[in-house]
């Protein structure tokens, strides 16, 4: 690496992006023309809120480095910055094939979906994210994408990722009990506290193996 990328580098690192942009600016012209070069620049133009120029130099990267996936998850980012998620989604998703197996591809993915109002379709890709990197949970309980729309994961449990809604389960057990008790009444001789003291030992059991099913 040009010394004056290592520079740079360490200036982004510590977050002072005006450094990192002179070291870059010196840098000869030959230098500039590099990829490498390239991709700091992107780097430092996002951290000091330029999208604009960012989802320019990503169109330039990409076209030299079709294959690289740099220049199209930054250029997505630029969308979304600029308030336009749907494109962001749209761009992200034009390579989608490639990048199956890339968590943060269904993370971002999920916070262009969030910015767009498709919550079913977030949650779905937040889903496939976590199951391929179990970190990007704490990530999600802190990123404004999600908390601007309502989607706060604080608090949440494991068990309370998936967007399907579990009320209704306390419910549905009561009710099928139910059903039990009056099946049972009616083809058995049987006293009915009998029958009611087995049908609570067995909703006992269900609500006991199931916590989710006592919470309404």
């Amino acid at each position: 690496m040009h010394p004056q990328i290592l520079a740079a580098e360490g200036w982004i690192k510590l977050g002072n992006y005006d450094e990192a942009a002179k070291e870059l600016n010196s840098c000869s012209t030959a230098v500039t023309a590099s990829i490498e070069w390239l991709k700091f620049w992107i780097r430092v133009c996002a951290g000091t809120n330029r999208w604009r120029e960012v989802e320019a130099s990503c169109e330039t990267l990409a076209k030299r480095a079709p294959n690289d996936p740099f220049a199209i998850f930054n250029k997505a980012e630029a969308l979304h910055r600029q308030g336009r998620s749907r494109e962001a989604y749209e761009a992200l998703n034009s390579e989608s094939t490639r990048f199956k197996r890339i968590p943060q591809f269904y993370y971002d993915s999920a916070r262009y979906l969030c910015g767009m109002g498709e919550l079913d379709l977030t949650w779905s890709s937040l889903n496939n994210a976590f199951d391929l990197d179990k970190g990007l949970r704490l990530c999600a309980q802190n990123d404004p994408d999600f908390e601007d729309l309502g989607l706060c994961f604080r608090n949440v449990t494991k068990a309370q990722w998936k967007p399907a809604p579990r009320m209704i389960e306390f419910d549905l057990v009561w009710f099928c009990a139910h059903v039990f008790i009056v099946a049972i009444g009616a083809i058995s001789d049987l006293p009915a506290i009998i029958i009611i003291a087995v049908a609570s030992l067995a909703i006992g059991s269900v609500l006991g193996a199931n916590p989710k099913a006592r919470v309404k």
